[in-house]
């Protein structure tokens, strides 16, 4: 027996536990993006042979599996249900610290998931059912009052974006700042001076010009944020 063995052995065991948390962590976040972007209305066809031979089958969908490359049948039975706000926050702050990932792969998917939260919360007043709110005489809050401005982007997206923001990693300052963008574009009642600063078009959108690798572009942006700070509010 060799100690470079135990070296060697010591490294691949490494780089195979690296792999994984790379899988675990992209499944995690394509989970969460779907199902976030399939309660906004988003309908996108199934690639999979398995899920098209599926489609067909009433009460059913088509999932990929945790581990493993075949898909599964899940029986619906009941409506499901949308997301508790104790689970948004959850995802929301976990999303945020893997915006700061080294991997680009992951930083570019949970700003996806972040994007689709925000769009969800964007959407929805609420984010439970009728069905979990508590009952008319009891003391404890209706579980459909909860709001995701006030408990969810204002107490937690917010100002993990500002410090984001001013990031000294570059990539991080991107991924940040497009969640500002995401903001201005599924809140802009909420956020009307983020909203004056987006644009559908990408070179007039100041959240993605402002990240661009191009000094003219950048500058641009910061012309267009001057002619706009007229009709801005210092907090909102």
């Amino acid at each position: 027996h060799r100690e470079g063995d135990d070296t060697e052995a010591a490294d691949h065991d490494a780089t195979d536990y690296s792999r994984y948390d790379f899988e675990l962590r992209y499944h995690t976040f394509h989970s969460i993006t779907q199902f976030l972007n399939k309660e906004c209305g988003d309908k996108k066809p199934s690639t999979s042979a398995v899920g098209k031979a599926t489609k067909a089958l009433a009460g059913t969908r088509s999932e990929r599996k945790f581990v493993g490359e075949q898909d599964i049948e899940i029986p619906i039975t009941v409506e499901q249900p949308r997301l508790a706000m104790e689970s948004a926050v959850l995802i929301a702050v976990n999303l945020l610290f893997y915006l700061r990932d080294r991997e680009r792969t992951i930083r570019t998917f949970a700003g996806e998931s972040l994007h689709a939260l925000i769009r969800y919360a964007g959407q929805y007043p609420c984010f439970t059912n009728a069905e979990a709110a508590a009952p008319a005489d009891s003391d404890t809050p209706n579980a459909d009052s909860a709001d995701p401005l006030n408990q969810l982007v204002r107490p937690v997206l917010l100002p993990a974006f500002r410090r984001g923001i001013v990031s000294k990693d570059t990539n991080a300052r991107l991924e940040y700042m497009k969640g500002l963008g995401a903001l201005a574009q599924y809140m802009p009642v909420q956020f009307p001076s983020l909203a004056l600063l987006y644009s559908p078009n990408s070179e007039a959108n100041f959240f993605s010009c402002i990240a661009s690798a191009q000094h003219r572009v950048r500058m641009n942006a910061l012309s267009f944020l001057r002619k706009k700070c007229g009709q801005m509010h210092q907090r909102e």
